[in-house]
């Protein structure tokens, strides 16, 4: 029994094979998608789109849930009004902010989002259907602890905050703490005190660590940062795999198939429950870590295989 009502054992979308899920995927976005279970909205046209609804539908399916895929401009407000669906996941930002302003009688997921703009979003879903998001975002304790684990001589820690990351200040506090870590914080509030922090560092710490913040990191402050940090002999961890290309030392982040994976777990564990109602945020289960090794040949690291640092980080968090 799912919060009122029983999920029957449909046709599955992954029992037909991957030539049918490639055809559900491109053409269901042009076909009536009335009977289907689980509605996904979004940019259809978009890579990422594409990995996670194609990651959900293969999860899904596997459970006995048939899913219907519609562009964002093509969605009917009056099938999400009427309840034509029994979950609705919508993947991304501007999927998200589309339907949170329209009447739902049925759970919405959504996916892919980040914490920031969730929690900016939550005030204008209120008091309808239940909105829950699965966030893009790694949780703290994940990048201190991976921090701890592949450099385990180094136990300064540098974290810039920014006006959005500065909420986590009592999280990256007590999450240093277990990790017995010396935190040495510095804020900002406006991009261009980013240099001035950088060029304070004066190896005053071993390790800096960046939260999404866009004040902090966006596509202005990013060289300033990387370069900064390499400069000052300072590992760099981040939460995306574009720092670590770009010149970051690592970081931990999930792929789109891995969250749609989620996605599927979550809508067949009944997301709604009354203990996930009202604006749930839902961190990433499934990551991966990426190493820049070249930037950890020049900093004269030797660090384990991406592979391992990942099974140390799951045992990690495994025994918390």
């Amino acid at each position: 029994m799912y919060n009122g009502f029983t999920v029957p054992v449909v046709t599955t979308v992954a029992g037909r094979g991957c030539r049918v899920l490639l055809w559900l995927l491109c053409v269901l976005v042009s076909l009536p998608v009335w009977g289907a279970e689980v509605l996904v909205v979004g940019d259809t046209s978009r890579p990422y789109f594409r990995a996670f609804s194609s990651s959900l539908a293969t999860n899904l399916g596997s459970s006995g849930f048939e899913i219907a895929v519609v562009d964002t401009t093509k969605y009917e407000h009056s099938a999400l009004a009427n309840g034509t669906y029994r979950c609705i996941v919508t993947v991304g930002n501007d999927a998200a902010r589309e339907l949170s302003s329209n009447p739902s009688a049925v759970p919405i997921l959504h996916a892919l989002v980040t914490e920031s703009f969730s929690l900016d979003l939550y005030p204008t879903a209120n008091g309808q259907a239940v909105h829950s998001f699965l966030l893009i975002d790694q949780p703290v304790s994940r990048l201190i602890w991976l921090a701890r684990i592949s450099m385990p001589g180094r136990h300064k820690l540098d974290v810039i905050y920014g006006p959005f990351s500065k909420r986590y200040r009592s999280e990256v506090r007590r999450q240093a703490d277990n990790a017995e870590l010396v935190l040495v914080e510095k804020e900002i509030s406006e991009p261009d005190q980013l240099d001035d922090v950088m060029a304070a560092f004066n190896g005053s710490t071993d390790v800096l660590l960046t939260l999404p913040d866009p004040t902090v990191v966006n596509e202005g402050t990013a060289k300033t940062l990387i370069l900064g940090a390499y400069m000052g002999n300072l590992p760099l961890v981040g939460y995306s795999q574009a720092l670590v290309k770009a010149g970051a030392l690592m970081s931990v982040h999930s792929t789109p198939e891995q969250l749609g994976m989620q996605a599927a777990e979550l809508i067949f564990a009944s997301f709604w429950s009354d203990v996930s109602r009202k604006g749930v945020l839902i961190y990433p289960r499934y990551y991966n870590v990426s190493v820049n090794y070249q930037v950890a040949n020049a900093l004269q690291l030797d660090l384990p295989s991406e592979n391992e640092l990942k099974d140390r980080l799951e045992r990690k968090e495994g025994a918390r």
